[in-house]
């Protein structure tokens, strides 16, 4: 049985935190569906990955894809 933590993830675009209890020994599908289950979205372009939060996701969609990021 693994330990339980709490796994910090903030929106890269105003800060919000967000805290996902996880086992030690998570791997990264587990959390991507728990970033999810919390309307939360996760976003990479080759180089990086960012976490946004719901009021974000929407802000950005309504913006030209140049202003987005």
């Amino acid at each position: 049985m693994s330990a339980e933590m709490l796994l910090r993830i903030t929106c890269d675009y105003c800060d919000t935190q967000i805290l996902l209890p996880v086992r030690e020994a998570v791997d990264g599908a587990e959390v991507l569906q728990q970033v999810r289950q919390h309307s939360w979205t996760e976003r990479a372009d080759g180089h990086s990955l960012q976490h946004l939060c719901p009021c974000c996701v929407e802000l950005l969609e309504d913006l030209p894809p140049e202003e987005a990021w």
